[in-house]
């Protein structure tokens, strides 16, 4: 059997040229580029700095940091859905600065925009090194962002930004150093753990994905024979994380939800399974022992505030209900906004022309954006399964886990703002 991640050997001459002309360290160009394009996108951003106004939503965020700032303490004194890393960065940035501020919130919630941004862009470059791997952040940060209607301060963007740090880090793998790998896996979990300090379904989420990459197609790129007990393990994987996935989503559970949020997690395990079985194949103590080192990243950091906390609150579970999933679905419930055909043709008879025709494309538009994450996912799984072993495939698979989890995030709520923090992934498929 070849060692984990190691280059194959045979790869074809026309493949090779073929690397060597896209390899992302050759030519700095599209970086450089997209880099640009987000630094005008995030430039627009700043001009409009004080425009807009959600007085529900800024006004929550504000307002629960400005409690920790008077010495309550959450989930004691007062309700809080979130884990709570957004709500002591904007205390802690309160009481430096001197007091609340809606600016504050707002270039914090902005610098996430930014991180998101470039770990995307980074994240297209491993496939793509073209212009054409700006589009990600453009689509992010111009066609799915609502500034200044919505500044939205949400922990949203922050688990999204480190959603993508971690797929990042984990998407390096093939390029580290076998006797590295032990210290890259602690890394990536601990990555993972910072996604669940900001927003707990987005890190059980992020944990999930990295843990189907280990358990169902593993860290060897070139894709070696499995034993049977390994085989038994990818099925009962896949079949295990279909199964919670729908049972998450029960309540509101229809064709809707099942193709536009449950159908990307399906596309990306079908090509993770084609593994060929044989008795002397990948053993099941080799494929189980990178989940030491990532458990060990994720539950140290985590580990790290969960512990003071639960002993702040004397040792009680109830009053961490909300952020442990015990929650009212139907209260947050918001349908899926679908293509629909009374939008693309809708036009009040006292419009001006000029008007309807100014109009057009975003009421074309209407609808569309949320099919894009599952087009680029059920795309993403059939290239995986023309694409021969090596870097490429195994970064394309691993993108698939990531993104189809990370948009599970879309539900209950499934909104245009959500969309923003659960599709980036998968907008890089």
């Amino acid at each position: 059997m070849r060692t984990a991640l190691a280059p194959r050997d045979e790869t074809p001459a026309a493949a090779a040229r073929l690397v060597e002309r896209h390899s992302p360290g050759l030519n700095w160009w599209p970086t450089l580029f997209g880099l640009a394009v987000i630094a005008g996108c995030v430039a627009l951003d700043l001009a409009m700095l004080r425009d807009g106004l959600d007085e529900l939503d800024e006004g929550y965020f504000i307002e629960q940091a400005t409690r920790v700032i008077h010495g309550q303490l959450p989930y004691r004194d007062f309700e809080a859905l979130y884990t709570p890393g957004l709500l002591y960065v904007h205390a802690w940035l309160f009481d430096l600065l001197g007091g609340p501020s809606l600016v504050v919130p707002r270039l914090v919630s902005l610098v996430g925009r930014i991180i998101l941004a470039v770990a995307i862009l980074n994240l297209t470059r491993q496939l793509v090194n073209t212009r054409w791997a700006v589009l990600p952040p453009l689509m992010l940060l111009l066609g799915l962002d609502t500034i200044p209607g919505g500044w939205e301060p949400h922990p949203g963007w922050y688990s999204a930004a480190a959603t993508a740090l971690a797929t990042l880090v984990v998407a390096s793998l093939p390029a580290v150093a076998p006797r590295r790998h032990t210290l890259w896996l602690v890394l990536a979990g601990a990555a993972t753990a910072l996604v669940f300090l900001f927003k707990q379904n987005a890190g059980v989420f992020a944990f999930a994905a990295a843990f189907n990459l280990l358990l169902v197609r593993g860290l060897d790129i070139s894709r070696p024979s499995v034993t049977r007990q390994v085989r038994v393990l990818q099925v009962a994987t896949v079949a295990a994380t279909l199964g919670v996935a729908l049972w998450l989503t029960r309540p509101f559970l229809g064709i809707d939800v099942a193709v536009v949020v449950l159908s990307p997690l399906l596309a990306a395990s079908l090509p993770a399974l084609r593994t060929a079985t044989t008795p002397d194949g990948e053993s099941l103590a080799q494929r189980l022992r990178p989940l030491v080192p990532f458990s060990l990243g994720f539950s140290s950091l985590t580990l790290l505030w969960l512990v003071p906390l639960f002993a702040a609150l004397d040792l009680r579970l109830e009053p961490l209900a909300p952020f442990i999933g015990a929650v009212d679905q139907a209260n947050l419930y918001f349908p899926l906004e679908l293509p629909s055909p009374e939008f693309w043709f809708a036009r009040p008879t006292t419009e001006l022309p000029i008007t309807s025709l100014l109009l057009a494309p975003e009421r074309f538009g209407a609808g569309l954006a949320v099919l894009l994450p599952v087009l680029g996912a059920w795309a993403g799984a059939w290239i995986v399964s023309k694409t021969p072993p090596g870097r490429a495939e195994w970064r394309l698979q691993w993108l698939l886990f990531a993104g189809a989890l990370a948009f599970l995030t879309e539900y209950p709520r499934m909104d245009i703002y959500h969309l923003a923090w659960s599709a980036p992934i998968l907008l890089v498929v």
